[in-house]
């Protein structure tokens, strides 16, 4: 089973993604070869740290600094105004509040200035075409761009202009690609979801809202799921990293709690694996 060729698919997530942190460290411990990724948001974030070479705890230290909510506080004052329709504003197709230079600025430092053709284990990022609706695999430019538009939350997060087109977020329409990791040919696809279920009742608009997004989340992806499953001639492993409470993407004091969840899913993983030996 260790000559087995696995792809991994990482969803959305944000933060919560660093969950799959002890996953890559199982499977290079038990010398699996990853053939391929295919990353979504945040997902798509992590997928890109490993296949640059960076070991777990340097993408820990990265995530803090990808993850500062300081990063998000500078307003872009005219799309503002321009939202509103106040004199003196501007607002345009794929614009955004939140000015995305220190975001970039961010990214860049993280995974440097390489080209997606360039990295050692191939990578799929995930956007969402703006004005078709369309999921689009960005496989080819720079990295950082790519990465960016997997990310980008108008009208929050302007929409990422590369060429001619214009994307953000790749969660809203394809969050676990799983059918765009049969190109890599693999003969095992691993994917990887997370899933928030908090305890109590919800308190505020902000609680009411993230559960509403998370339950319209896991319908899709499972929808998505349910579809590939049939279509993969090969083994397809669906694992679901489930926290007992919300995490907001910039709660980086989490992150030990994230990786404990990681933990519990290499443990299924692990029995996944036996069970195909075994058959």
């Amino acid at each position: 089973m260790t000559s087995k060729r696995v792809a991994l698919v990482l969803g959305s997530g944000g933060l919560k993604q660093l969950a799959a942190l002890p996953v890559f460290d199982y499977l290079d411990r038990e010398g699996y070869q990853i053939v391929g990724l295919v990353g979504t948001s945040g997902g798509a974030l992590v997928a890109a740290l490993h296949t640059l070479g960076y070991p777990a705890n340097i993408i820990q230290e990265k995530a803090r600094r990808l993850w500062r909510r300081s990063l998000f506080r500078r307003i872009r004052v005219r799309a503002l105004l321009g939202l509103l329709d106040l004199p003196g504003g501007a607002w345009n197709r794929g614009a955004g509040l939140i000015d995305s230079a220190p975001i970039r600025a961010a990214l860049l430092e993280a995974v440097g200035d390489i080209r997606m053709e360039d990295l050692p284990v191939p990578l799929f990022c995930m956007a969402t075409d703006l004005m078709t609706g369309e999921p689009t695999v960005l496989d080819k430019g720079r990295l950082v761009d790519m990465l960016y538009a997997s990310i980008a939350q108008p009208p929050l997060l302007p929409a990422a202009r590369i060429g001619d087109r214009l994307f953000f977020d790749g969660g809203y329409t394809d969050s676990i690609a799983v059918e765009r990791a049969f190109a890599f040919e693999p003969d095992v696809i691993i994917s990887l979801t997370t899933e928030e279920r908090p305890r109590g009742k919800m308190d505020n608009l902000g609680d009411t809202y993230a559960r509403l997004a998370c339950q319209v989340n896991t319908e899709l992806e499972r929808s998505i799921l349910a579809n590939a499953l049939p279509k993969f001639p090969g083994e397809l492993i669906t694992l679901n990293n489930l926290f007992p409470r919300r995490i907001p993407f910039w709660e980086t004091d989490a992150i030990s709690d994230i990786l404990k969840v990681g933990e519990a899913t290499v443990e299924i993983l692990q029995k996944r694996l036996a069970a195909l030996e075994i058959a």
